[in-house]
This record gives C-alpha cells, structure tokens and sequence, in this order.
C-alpha cells in the first residue's frame, strides 16, 4: 500500500473501519499507525508485523519525509515507524514531535553511532536493522501497557 500525493491508501485489518474525506473513523480504541519506510521487503515486512498488534486497525504508509510529515499533520497516528535510511531525515523527529506531541516514535537505524544520535532526540524506542519481529511487537505492546494504550484515532465527526 503506498501513499500517493495528498491521499492516503490504508491498510485495514477489518471492514469495520471507515476512510472519509481526509478524516479517518474508527472504533474508540482503534490505534493507527505510520510506517515511514521506502518500498520494498522492510516495507512490507513493518506492514505484516504491525496489522497483527491488536489495537492497531489501521496503517498509513509514506515512503518519504514529506509524506510522513503531511501524514502526521492530517491524521494525527497513535504510533509511527521511522526508517532513518530514507533521505532528509535529519530534523523529521523533530518536526513530528512539534506537530503531533502524543505519537510514540520507534525508529530503525542502520549503526550503533546512528542509534546513540536518534536516542537522544526523545524517541520511545530504536532498534538496529536486522531486529526480529517478536521484538518490534514487544515495543509496542509495552508502549501499549505502559501507556495503557496508544494515542487513538482521531474521528471527525463533520465525515
């Protein structure tokens, strides 16, 4: 599923989620999330991984910054996944941070001297390429229990 220009294409885990407009309605404790990553397996794998974590119903996809950012600044997600290896990536926590406080940020770095950079930015998580997927789904269940859930969904009522 890819983000093509101003409209988003989701991933739905049911058929009770509804897309409207540029709004997103959900059940009260559905969680969406963003995958920030270029296309290809560790798209497809992030996008596998995290439609098998309950809470989470629904899953944009952005394969660059401004993307992610627009993402961000429209539908507010619970949680996003960030792939530090695409380009311009250097001031985008940053920038998420500013225009949406609440979203829980897990980043993928390629190197130790990249992780000790993205940790001290505030993130809740970062993990080394090559992580597995049992411990990815532990980050955020933990982020889920400590938190005692994920920022919800955003509905607009306006539809």
């Amino acid at each position: 599923m890819y983000i093509r220009g101003e409209k988003p294409i989701l991933f739905y885990k049911n058929e009770d989620h509804l897309r409207k407009k540029n709004s997103i309605t959900m059940t009260s404790n559905s969680i969406l999330a963003l995958v920030v990553s270029g296309s290809g397996t560790l798209q497809n794998g992030l996008l596998a991984l995290v439609t098998t974590i309950p809470p989470i119903s629904a899953v944009l996809v952005a394969e660059d910054v401004n993307s992610a950012l627009k993402m961000v600044e429209n539908h507010h997600p619970g949680l996003i996944i960030l792939d530090m290896s695409l380009p311009d990536m250097q001031d985008v926590i940053k920038q998420i941070k500013e225009q949406c406080p609440h979203v829980h940020l897990i980043v993928l770095v390629e190197d130790t001297v990249e992780e000790k950079e993205v940790e001290e930015s505030g993130v809740d998580s970062v993990l080394l390429k090559g992580f597995s997927a049992h411990k990815l789904i532990a980050i955020v269940e933990n982020l889920i229990d400590r938190q005692g859930a994920l920022p919800q969904v955003q509905t607009n009522p306006e539809g």
